[in-house]
């Protein structure tokens, strides 16, 4: 079974191509807004999300992006929340980090640094997944 992979950005044709570059490896859940976003987290409980910051109903600014990254850590702070923007100065990326994003990324994105960066978010959440089973059953 794939492991659960959500994509939140406002932009389809990045959406499309990310799907199309990581299909193989992970299940897909797409969104376009903090709504959607939100719904699809709450409802497959992905262990890392990919997060625009950029989203409607102001594409331009972040906080729509921020209150996603920010709800979906309250839903479960154990999800690696990778953080994808074209808003790419160092203040929205210390931000981002310091609001519990496991890490960040600019636009436009290398696939194979993001492949990398998956296969370290996907193994740090199993490690911490087995780490908590551990702990209960001691």
């Amino acid at each position: 079974m794939k492991q659960k992979l959500l994509i939140v950005d406002d932009d389809d044709e990045i959406r499309t191509q990310m799907k199309w570059a990581l299909n193989a490896d992970y299940e897909i859940l797409l969104a376009e807004n903090r709504a959607s976003g939100l719904e699809k987290f709450r409802a497959n409980k992905p262990d890392v999300a990919l997060l625009d910051l950029g989203l409607p109903p102001h594409p331009g600014d972040t906080e729509e992006g921020f209150a996603l990254l920010s709800e979906i850590l309250n839903a479960d702070k154990m999800t690696k929340a990778v953080v994808i923007t074209g808003q790419n100065d160092r203040e929205h990326a210390l931000r981002a980090i310091a609001a519990g994003a496991y890490d960040f990324l600019c636009k436009p994105v290398d696939m194979d640094e993001l492949k990398v960066m998956l296969k370290r978010c996907f193994y740090v959440a199993q490690l911490e997944r087995e780490n908590r089973e551990m702990q209960k059953a001691l």
